[in-house]
């Protein structure tokens, strides 16, 4: 094969999907054109696919300006099929339903190969087929002769303070919202007509008003076909072949789960199915059918959710054996979404703090510079959820490790895990209010931050250097939590259970996770205005102030004189002076490690520092993500973009596709072609 492959991408985003299948084929790609319609997603195409075509809006590109191509691969927006969508599915006028366009692109470049890419929920989301019309004419048939209104779209006359139709894929239907309407302010409405056909708009049954679907106990309103099934059945019809997976991230190496649907498709040859066959495509009804003939002696509807794993040979659908998955393995991170960049203080989701599901709300809880206060989480956590502070009630499963029980509370192993954070004050023994958020409250003994001493010029320690001091020289020693240097102690991200996610995952990638936070802007905002000072910015004041404990159990003196070493030798102190410097600077973000130790910060917020130091690093998102370095992040993609560039780059992150998971996926999937190939000879 002589030069490159040519490559089609739809509904792009920052490129994922095409970089795994460039990794996946083994040979040279060129995307010759992309398509995408947020700025986002627009701004990194520019930059990183110059030469390409940029169509745009795909509803109204022309995807033959480039002629021919050898491979066309795109993920339809996902949001109708994921939970996030409530599940309307892949109908029309849906986003999922842009799927239609990737068919047509299809249908008129005939490619090599084929490949999309979409969330699990394809496998049992609901689409639309012709069988749905024949359906709808039998339902409207069945309710006339009930004497009910089966228009479409019934028309009615709405009572003020009604309020419009809905709009978007969340939309309750029209009689539906009428019903609750009046439910809700003790008025039947049983009684209303549809202005168009003049019949009722409900059916009464059991003392309950039916609207919509509800109707005549719901007959033929089941679905006749699943998202996935629309979209081999679009390919059945085009002569091609397919195989599909759900494959995670983690299944790969990455530190996060996102399970990702992939299915590969090539122009069909004469082959035989390998499998256990479960379904047909029937052309004629444009569903798919099983092997068991109904009690009318017409082949049976296939409505069922999709297996997770199989192909698609000649119009019949095989289910595969899946292999084990390894992304059920505890200690991930949350996987990026596209809200982590909406704001810097943690999420809202009405759970505990430790259990919001949201990676930037996880970061701040990680033993990094400028996390979220133990006495902040308690804090948001009697607010959010009203529970107070009751220790949870033991359980057997409580010998088993983190977790949380069925009702969505936290285990109480959880609970005697999340200990309070050490701090300078704890030498003095309980706080003003009597209580447990500071660390002796709830311990017998009191752990500092490593005192200062005169090592910490020189440089911190990192990869395998850091790997052997942890285990004191001996590589079949156990490995310590930290050091006990502080230099190393505030450079080094504690990521607690899931460190051995991260470092497997930097294995893989070949280079080691960036800090996971950065400075907040509203913080690096106040340390540029008063970065001039010295009651807040020279150390030695801080140290006098902010880290004095009173004269019980430290001989302050002896710490002082430590400190005006350190200080002495060149070392950073108690506040980098990177710090004010880089904050000031045009640098697009400033790494969570430069803040200073949770006691510096307490006695910054007493002039009105912010209480939310850092926020969750895009870098370190696209690093999970399995992106080269800058990929997304490199500021000369953003320099002419309008908007917080850091919240462009994570909602295009968090709707992006890990490049080796989907190589992954299409290799596997090249593998059961081969194999097919290989059998027909």
């Amino acid at each position: 094969m002589s030069g490159p492959l040519t490559l089609l991408s739809l509904f792009t985003g920052y490129g994922g999907l095409d970089m795994g299948v460039a990794e996946a084929l083994e040979h040279p790609v060129r995307t010759v054109a992309v398509s995408d319609i947020e700025p986002g997603p627009q701004a990194v195409e520019r930059y990183r696919y110059p030469d390409a075509i940029q169509l745009g809006d795909i509803t109204r590109a022309d995807v033959t300006q480039r002629g021919r191509v050898d491979v066309v691969a795109g993920g339809s927006p996902c949001q109708s099929m994921s939970l996030a969508g409530l599940r309307a599915g892949m109908k029309t006028g849906t986003r999922s339903g842009l799927w239609s366009y990737q068919r047509d692109a299809v249908e008129t470049l005939h490619p090599k190969l084929m490949v999309w890419e979409n969330v699990p929920g394809a496998l049992s989301a609901v689409a639309s087929s012709r069988e749905d019309v024949a359906r709808a004419d039998e339902r409207a048939r069945l309710l006339a002769a009930r004497g009910l209104c089966a228009c479409d779209n019934p028309v009615f006359d709405r009572p003020d303070g009604f309020g419009a139709d809905e709009g978007g894929e969340k939309a309750k239907p029209a009689t539906v919202r009428l019903r609750d309407w009046y439910a809700a302010r003790g008025t039947d409405a049983g009684l209303l007509c549809c202005t168009r056909c003049g019949l009722p708009l409900f059916e009464r049954s059991g003392g309950r008003l039916l609207a919509d679907a509800e109707r005549l106990d719901g007959a033929l309103t089941m679905p006749t076909i699943r998202a996935l099934g629309r979209v081999l059945g679009d390919l059945t019809n085009l002569g091609y072949d397919a195989a599909w997976r759900v494959l995670a991230a983690a299944d790969c190496g990455a530190p996060h789960r996102r399970e990702r649907l992939f299915v590969t498709a090539w122009p069909r040859f004469d082959a035989t199915g390998r499998g256990e066959r479960f379904a047909s495509w029937d052309a004629g009804r444009d569903i798919w059918v099983t092997g068991q003939d109904t009690l009318f002696d017409e082949p049976g509807l296939f409505s069922c959710s999709w297996p997770r794993c199989g192909m698609i040979v000649d119009g019949t659908a095989f289910m595969l054996n899946e292999k084990p998955s390894t992304s059920r393995m505890t200690g991930l991170l949350y996987t990026p979404k596209s809200s982590d960049g909406l704001v810097e203080s943690p999420a809202a989701s009405g759970r505990p703090v430790e259990r919001t599901p949201a990676l930037s709300t996880q970061t701040l809880l990680l033993g990094v510079p400028g996390r979220m206060s133990e006495a902040t989480i308690r804090r948001r956590n009697r607010r959010q959820t009203g529970r107070g502070d009751l220790v949870p009630t033991l359980r057997t499963s409580d010998t088993s490790g983190y977790g949380s029980h069925g009702d969505g509370g936290l285990d109480l192993r959880t609970v005697a895990a999340m200990l309070p954070t050490p701090t300078s004050r704890d030498v003095k023994g309980r706080n003003q209010r009597n209580d447990d958020t500071c660390l002796t409250g709830a311990l017998d003994h009191v752990s500092l931050m490593p005192t200062p001493n005169t090592m910490d010029m020189l440089p911190s320690r990192h990869g395998a250097a850091y790997a052997r001091v942890l285990r004191r020289g001996k590589d079949d020693a156990p490995m310590r939590a930290a050091s006990g240097n502080l230099r190393e102690t505030v450079v080094h991200v504690d990521y607690g259970r899931y460190a051995p996610a991260v470092r497997r995952w930097s294995r893989v990638l070949g280079r080691p996770a960036p800090c996971p936070t950065q400075v907040s802007a509203h913080m690096r905002a106040w340390i540029v205005a008063h970065r001039h000072d010295p009651l807040l910015f020279d150390p030695q004041r801080v140290a006098g102030r902010a880290l004095r404990p009173d004269g019980v159990r430290v001989d302050q003196p002896m710490r002082e004189r430590v400190i005006r070493r350190w200080i002495r030798s060149g070392a950073p102190g108690l506040i980098d002076p990177r710090l004010a410097e880089t904050c000031a600077s045009d640098a697009p973000l400033v790494e969570a490690t430069l803040l200073p130790s949770a006691m510096v910060l307490d006695w910054w917020r007493r002039f009105d520092a912010p209480r939310a130091p850092s926020g969750l690093n895009p870098v370190f998102v696209e690093w999970m993500m399995g992106l080269p370095a800058g990929w997304v992040t490199d500021p000369a993609i953003w320099r002419d973009v309008p908007g917080s560039a850091r919240s462009l780059q994570l909602r295009l992150l968090g709707n992006g596709v890990v490049p080796r998971q989907a190589a992954a996926a299409v290799t596997w999937a090249l593998g059961v072609r081969e194999r097919l190939a290989k059998e027909s000879r």
